[in-house]
């Protein structure tokens, strides 16, 4: 039948009708899950109170990005997805930027339009993910190269110890030390660093211009080894990978 016939006797159904046929998806996918959340958080409830509280609010977060996806959109074909990320996301569960982002993974999971794209390495990235590791990677999502540097000491005769402190200078002209976690995304093929090469256009090089005058930079000159006695900046760059912008395709608020 012709989508043109079918429009007018969706349109002289009854309203109450054309909601419950709507609705019903959305409700066993909705019951489904939360039987779900109660199967893999049962355990922690009974040891911890104090959870009880974390998951409702974990819930809430749930249910709301599921309610985002249109009716049509909703699949429960990916349920081994959804118990794993639940599953998961059991060592996160007291920090909000952690529940926000498996929110957003298990509601892709039930999106037919994402849920193809996903795979089980998600949720265990997530789970192996620091909050300091997520808000970076978040802020990374906005672009594809930064600018980064590390520090290189040098002796009179040319010997050379670089130390590659990843500093990476943001859009607002700011740096921060990311030392503890570029290996951590790197590790999940999320970014890549190159300390060979260096962007080169004319915004780029007035950003790394910028360390010579940093008080970061005289941190590192007062904290240089007596057998030294230059410090140069080492410019480089960081690159979100086309894995690391599909996971936060998948994954950011």
């Amino acid at each position: 039948m012709d989508m043109n016939d079918i429009e007018p006797i969706i349109a002289a159904l009854p309203t109450s009708v054309v909601e419950a046929t709507l609705l019903a998806p959305a409700q066993a996918i909705g019951n489904g899950l939360k039987d779900i959340i109660e199967i893999v958080f049962s355990p922690i409830k009974k040891a911890n109170l104090y959870v009880d509280g974390k998951l409702k609010k974990f819930e809430n977060k749930i249910k709301e990005e599921v309610e985002k996806i249109p009716v049509d959109r909703l699949d429960d074909s990916k349920n081994g997805l959804v118990l794993k990320a639940l599953e998961d996301s059991r060592y996160s569960i007291n920090e909000d930027i952690m529940q926000t982002l498996f929110a957003k993974l298990i509601a892709a999971s039930v999106d037919k339009s994402k849920n193809q794209k996903i795979t089980p390495n998600f949720s265990e990235i997530l789970k192996k993910l620091s909050p300091d590791d997520a808000y970076v990677l978040l802020s990374l999502k906005s672009q594809t190269l930064w600018p980064i540097v590390g520090f290189e000491y040098q002796t009179e005769s040319g010997a050379s110890n670089k130390i590659l402190k990843n500093h990476i200078i943001w859009s607002d002209n700011t740096f921060q030390d990311l030392n503890n976690i570029i290996p951590v995304l790197k590790s999940f093929g999320l970014i890549n660093v190159d300390y060979e090469n260096w962007l080169s256009s004319d915004i780029y090089l007035q950003k790394y211009d910028l360390i010579s005058s940093e008080k970061l930079y005289m941190d590192y000159k007062n904290a240089m080894p007596k057998e030294y006695t230059i410090i140069t900046p080492s410019k480089g760059y960081l690159e979100v990978t086309e894995y690391g912008h599909l996971f936060l395709s998948i994954v950011s608020p």
